[in-house]
């Protein structure tokens, strides 16, 4: 499929669409400015609130733009590669052979990304159709590639983070494939208090004092059944909308903005597992257990190959100590375990800097 049609026509549509109906934000994502621009009011609510807490950089010149419109709300017709009877439930990735255009196309709509201008355009077909990952993650594979030319890496894990005596903030990542516990955990501790920065997406960079840990998304995807458990995120998650997706989606920002936090160092990688006991208890981890938990995953879910990914994700876990957390029947003890986790990275509780 040759791309550079359909980003020109999108392009075209886009600039009719929010001559109706436009709206502006300013967004850090990684801490860049990004401008996402967005036809129809319905649309650009979903779009903004798992990005809300990085709203910001209006000052800064954009490194990258979003546009997107409604084709229901505004009346201009979406710009699609295939019809969308064709398309999978789950989407379908095009690359042009010069790797410039990328396209996305969902039953939902379709994005196209220059990557070259740093441009994302595209279109949704209806907001009832936007399956639960475009909800919680908006544009997440186009960010992350884009990130990662700047030496950003997407993982796949949950963060959280805490103020330790001496005032600094640490984080501690989650990391595991799907059901380990990563989820339960990040937002059992956002529950209690602790600051959070994502449960499935992070940013990973590093700089001259380490590795620090960006959020990208202040929301979560927990399964249906699960969610039962914490009834104060049931109250307020929003169902599926398809019949072959099984998690609901919740915004933490609205929850509580004090506890989203957008970036911060990362003291520890933690392997949540969960195991038939009543409590829920740390102990040390073997970096290649780390490694293995973290890597496949993360580096596996982007349309293109980063090379530098496992460099990126082993020098983090060369650089920080590992640990399992293993996950006992009551949600609500782990986040006194990871805060008599947290207690031990401290120096001023006389546990040695790593």
């Amino acid at each position: 499929m040759d791309i550079a049609p359909l980003f020109d026509a999108a392009s075209t549509s886009f600039d009719v669409a929010f001559s109706r109906r436009g709206t502006t934000v300013h967004y850090l994502v990684g801490g860049r400015p990004v401008r996402v621009r967005v036809a129809g009011p319905a649309l650009a609510g979903e779009v903004d609130l798992p990005l809300s807490h990085l709203r910001g950089g209006t000052d800064r010149e954009p490194e990258m733009t979003v546009d997107l419109w409604s084709e229901e709300e505004t009346g201009v017709a979406a710009i699609l590669g295939a019809p969308v009877e064709q398309v999978r439930p789950f989407g379908q990735f095009t690359i042009s052979d010069d790797r410039r255009y990328l396209g996305e196309q969902r039953p939902s709509g379709a994005i196209w990304y220059d990557r070259e201008r740093n441009r994302v355009v595209g279109s949704a077909v209806g907001l009832g159709r936007r399956a639960l990952d475009e909800r919680a993650r908006p544009f997440h594979r186009m960010f992350c590639l884009w990130l990662s030319g700047h030496g950003i890496q997407f993982v796949h894990a949950g963060l959280i983070a805490r103020q330790a005596p001496d005032g600094i903030m640490r984080g501690m990542l989650f990391v595991g494939v799907g059901g380990s516990g990563k989820t339960t955990s990040s937002i059992s501790c956002f529950r209690a208090g602790l600051s959070y920065l994502g449960d499935d997406a992070i940013g990973l960079e590093r700089t001259d004092s380490g590795f620090v840990g960006h959020s990208l998304y202040g929301s979560c995807l927990v399964d249906v059944d699960h969610i039962r458990r914490f009834p104060d995120l049931e109250a307020r998650s929003l169902p599926p909308r398809n019949d072959f997706e099984q998690k609901a989606v919740v915004y933490l920002t609205p929850i509580d903005a004090t506890r989203m936090a957008a970036r911060v160092p990362i003291g520890a990688v933690v392997l949540p597992r969960i195991v038939d006991r009543p409590d829920t208890i740390f102990r040390p981890a073997r970096k290649g257990q780390a490694l293995l938990s973290m890597a496949p995953s993360s580096i596996m879910s982007l349309p293109i190959v980063d090379h530098d990914a496992m460099e990126r994700i082993a020098g983090l876990i060369d650089s920080v100590p590992c640990y399992w957390l293993e996950l006992g029947r009551d949600v609500d003890a782990i986040p006194g375990a990871v805060n008599a986790l947290f207690d031990t990275l401290d120096p001023v509780n006389g546990a040695e800097e790593r």
